[in-house]
């Protein structure tokens, strides 16, 4: 299993966060506020509706991820 960069780690927690109602700001100043890493996921994944991360997994295994049709 290859390890997933930093940058796509940092993207999904963004897109999470940002659907669970957090902007990149606020996510920042939680951090900053002395949150762990894991404390900030747990706190966006209680507050992301079940549907929208059922959505996200659904709609990424739809689409391959070599497809060059749309450029």
């Amino acid at each position: 299993m290859m390890a997933q960069s930093p940058l796509n780690a940092f993207d999904k927690l963004t897109l999470y966060g940002n659907l669970a109602g957090l902007s990149a700001d606020q996510m920042i100043r939680i951090l900053n506020a002395g949150f762990t890493v894991e404390a900030l996921v747990m706190l966006i994944e209680s507050r992301l509706p079940a549907e929208n991360l059922l959505d996200q997994n659904s709609a990424r295994k739809r689409k391959p991820a070599n497809d060059r049709s749309q450029r």
